[in-house]
């Protein structure tokens, strides 16, 4: 049996559909399940064993979809296929590839290449993927804790180690502010723990700007941009404390148990927030405003609310009262 899933796009999205996964793979344990999606969503995957991997590259061809079609025909024919992303090549490719179950959400006019179109409902980003089972498996069982692959190793500090991960892929509306992000730091500096930033290399410029108030500090390690995708994944299980926005970083932390501290703004923590995790806290103000989903702050100065509030409200005290309530808790 082959079964064809298109994963999400984005890291935290992989990351959130790892349930669905093991559900999958538990009710179908002799199928062959491929998945396609961008290659760092790929690579959250290449520790573990039961998939093949494909890269969709179809988005930067000069015709996408040709080489939407090119693709689905080349894995034909399968025998099952999900759209865990809601655009209509999603739809087309599973349409393609021959499988006679096609299992979706019902958007973006694309239900008659469906054979299961469901409704989207309003819930958590995980039980979204994970209710695209229930076609197949009634009743489906409660929703597993996420699941991700890494390798832990000694940070070589004798005090606490924590990570604090600014950037956010999707916009600049996801992060918190440069200063605050300064002030955290600066105050477990001085109390002897050691700081790790980390990041993406297009986050580079913003940790520089978030670092360089801190002068040169002995406990203070830039990694933003210096690790490849799984060596991230074992800093972060590495770590007693994880601070960070709404992105992909903050739920891999979920996935691998490490307390943690979640920002929000534009977005909502019924959506995102870490998934079955006792040692997170996810700090939101709820202003009118949110959740707006944009990718940039659309609100203008002079207003009833200022730019950025969403975040700007969420104070680095508070952050400092999350962690040190979370620092003196034993690990699991």
């Amino acid at each position: 049996m082959k079964i064809l899933v298109r994963m999400p796009n984005w890291l935290g999205d992989g990351v959130m559909a790892t349930p669905f996964l093991q559900t999958l793979q538990a009710h179908f344990p002799n199928a062959h399940l491929i998945l396609i999606a961008p290659a760092s969503v790929c690579a959250l995957f290449e520790r573990d064993g039961g998939y093949s991997l494909i890269v969709d590259q179809s988005k930067s061809a000069k015709n996408r979809l040709l080489a939407t079609y090119k693709l689905a025909k080349s894995l034909a024919p399968c025998d099952l296929a999900f759209a865990l992303t809601n655009n209509l090549y999603s739809a087309l490719l599973l349409y393609w590839s021959g499988a006679p179950i096609r299992i979706g959400y019902a958007k973006n006019l694309r239900s008659f290449l469906l054979t299961h179109a469901l409704q989207f409902q309003n819930t958590h980003q995980v039980l979204s993927y994970y209710n695209l089972l229930s076609p197949l498996i009634d009743p489906l069982p409660v929703a597993p804790p996420l699941k991700l692959s890494a390798k832990p190793f000694d940070l070589q500090t004798t005090r606490k180690a924590i990570g604090l991960s600014p950037g956010a892929a999707f916009g600049s509306s996801k992060r918190w502010e440069a200063a605050y992000f300064t002030q955290v730091a600066r105050h477990f500096l001085e109390q002897g723990h050691a700081i790790y930033f980390l990041g993406a290399p297009s986050d580079q410029e913003l940790v520089q700007k978030i670092a360089q108030p801190l002068d040169t500090h002995p406990n203070l390690h830039n990694l933003c941009g210096q690790t490849t995708l799984h060596a991230l994944i074992d800093t972060i299980a590495s770590l007693d404390l994880f601070i960070a926005n709404d992105s992909g970083p903050m739920h891999m932390a979920s996935a691998l148990q490490t307390p943690l501290i979640a920002l929000f703004g534009p977005t909502i923590p019924l959506v995102g927030k870490p998934w079955q995790h006792p040692k997170a806290r996810s700090l939101f103000k709820n202003l009118p405003c949110a959740p707006c989903k944009k990718r940039t702050c659309p609100i203008k100065s002079g207003g009833p609310i200022e730019p950025h509030a969403c975040m700007k409200a969420i104070s680095p005290q508070e952050v400092i009262d999350a962690a040190n309530e979370l620092l003196q808790e034993e690990r699991l």
